[in-house]
């Protein structure tokens, strides 16, 4: 009797669509499964687990009987009647069970955990200039820490900006995200930064070994060949030197050749045998290593790198625009130190605390334009009765002077003194050493000069000048404007100023009433006048 109930109740598990072996199973289990089994669980398209989302995530459910409910229930609320995706925002415990009449499934549990799907602008790997890290997420609400010291994260750790993390030295960069509701998630990335050289180190292609003697070619030569061993002296008794001929070439080298910081130019010192012709030259190095030195160097190649790597591509093409960026990229680094001392005169303190003094700072723009593949020299003088340094560019085939450190303020750049002139730098008050050789670079293009790029109309007549201010300072009285500036030829400036200040009160009365001062301004591209009523 007990078989032919066990085969009985067989069938119906068989009818449902579901096998238990009899061999394995008593016939009181049976009957138990088959009553569970009159209608399915349901199940979920996204099994339990931790997913990594930008969106959070959508899930379907379904369930093998067709014509059955699905209810579900979320973190342990109220089960609802399940009629379309369910889109899950955070870390959630989902229930569910389905009904057919009045028969109900089993209750199966899904247990989702979320994190914060990160994407990063650099991947990891070796690069030859510094990066700028960006950090994204589509997700609302999400924090990011990070280290660059391969440590783990945590919220006491850096918090991310969203102008990115510059990366400058080789580093192992480890990223926590948080989001509330959501598990946190570590990211790393691994960075090696080998700076290449960004300057031009075939002296032979150099401005100034180009325009000197084959004699004095040679001891630049030996003078390189020395520095670069690190050697303590160099023999140049065969060249039958004076004094002055070596302090010459001697200037003219540290011109050409920037990335030679760590050599004292003012302590180096020559010997002289009879006759008073140098006998050697013993260079004195600011550095007592190789390595200490070739770690300077890739700070600074690092430093030159991140500025040139952030030239904007629609400049690239353009010498003039890729000129003006460096420029004020420098500008905005630098603050003019009178300190009279390393680093501040050479280029190491523009490309690492930002001090510097003009000839630094020349020296230090050279480096830039040569980067981008833009001629640039070194020139020295004075400016009034003041020892100073700037520089002469070339673009499409014409040199003009750039001065970047008459262009930087305290708080402010502007671009006077962006591509112009010699005559321009004589009215400014300029004057050349005369040892320089700069016959091959005279500056006397003014097609990119800054103001004349910025679509100025510049006069060269004195008249002219003070015609136009005259006409327009009473227009625009008339419109309840009372300052007008003429742009006029540096040149002229102090004469333009002159004919103002004898006759712009009698013209202006017969073109305007009612005003009684007028307050004359000079600058160096321009003359102002200010009407007080």
């Amino acid at each position: 009797m007990k078989k032919k109930i066990a085969a009985v109740l067989l069938s119906a598990v068989l009818t449902v669509g579901l096998f238990v072996s009899p061999a394995k199973e008593n016939a009181p289990s049976i009957s138990v499964t088959a009553h569970a089994a009159s209608v399915s669980a349901p199940k979920s398209s996204a099994k339990s687990g931790t997913y990594n989302v930008s969106a959070g995530k959508k899930i379907t459910l379904s369930c093998h009987d067709k014509n059955a409910k699905i209810y579900y229930s979320v973190n342990g609320g109220k089960y609802k009647l399940y009629s379309a995706p369910i889109k899950l925002t955070k870390n959630t415990v989902l229930k569910l069970y389905s009904t057919s009449g009045s028969e109900k499934s089993k209750v199966v549990t899904y247990n989702y955990k979320l994190t914060p799907k990160l994407t990063a602008n650099v991947k990891s790997g070796s690069y030859d200039a510094p990066q700028t890290v960006k950090l994204s997420t589509k997700l609302s609400g999400v924090k990011i820490y990070y280290t660059l010291d391969g440590s783990k994260p945590t919220q006491s750790s850096a918090r991310y900006a969203s102008d990115g993390i510059v990366v400058s030295d080789s580093c192992t960069l480890r990223v926590l995200a948080v989001k509330s509701g959501f598990l946190g998630k570590y990211y790393t990335f691994k960075y090696e930064i080998t700076p290449r050289a960004v300057y031009a180190e075939d002296y032979t292609q150099k401005y100034y070994y180009n325009a000197v003697s084959s004699r004095l070619k040679n001891v630049y030569e030996d003078i390189y060949e020395c520095l670069s061993a690190h050697k303590e002296s160099v023999d140049l008794s065969k060249y039958d030197l004076t004094p002055e001929e070596l302090c010459n070439i001697w200037w003219l080298f540290g011109y050409d050749n920037a990335h030679f910081f760590r050599v004292d130019t003012t302590a180096s010192q020559w010997t002289y045998y009879e006759n008073d012709k140098v006998e050697d030259f013993c260079p004195k190095y600011y550095f007592s290593s190789a390595a200490e030195e070739e770690k300077m160097l890739n700070r600074i190649n690092a430093s030159i790198s991140d500025i040139v790597s952030g030239l904007p591509a629609d400049m690239k093409d353009s010498d003039y625009e890729t000129a003006l960026y460096m420029h004020d990229a420098l500008a905005e680094r630098i603050v003019y130190d009178a300190t009279d001392e390393f680093p501040q005169c050479g280029i190491i303190g523009p490309f690492t605390d930002g001090h510097s003094q003009c000839h630094g700072t020349a020296m230090a723009y050279m480096l830039l334009c040569q980067a981008a593949d833009i001629p640039c020299i070194v020139v020295t003088g004075r400016c009034g009765d003041i020892d100073h340094a700037w520089n002469r560019i070339k673009i499409n085939g014409d040199w003009y002077n750039v001065d970047v450190t008459a262009d930087d303020g305290d708080d402010f750049y502007i671009h006077d003194f962006f591509c112009f002139t010699d005559s321009q730098a004589k009215a400014f008050g300029y004057t050349v050493d005369k040892e320089l050789p700069l016959d091959k670079a005279a500056a006397v293009s003014t097609k990119y000069n800054y103001h004349r790029m910025q679509g100025e109309t510049i006069f060269s007549d004195v008249r002219t000048a003070y015609d136009f201010l005259l006409k327009n300072a009473a227009e625009n009285y008339g419109k309840g404007e009372y300052k007008t500036f003429v742009y006029c030829e540096p040149e002229i400036v102090n004469s333009v100023y002159d004919m103002i200040d004898k006759n712009i009160i009698d013209d202006l009365n017969k073109r305007v009433d009612d005003f009684s001062l007028v307050y004359i301004n000079a600058y160096n591209w321009g003359v102002e006048i200010i009407i007080e009523l």
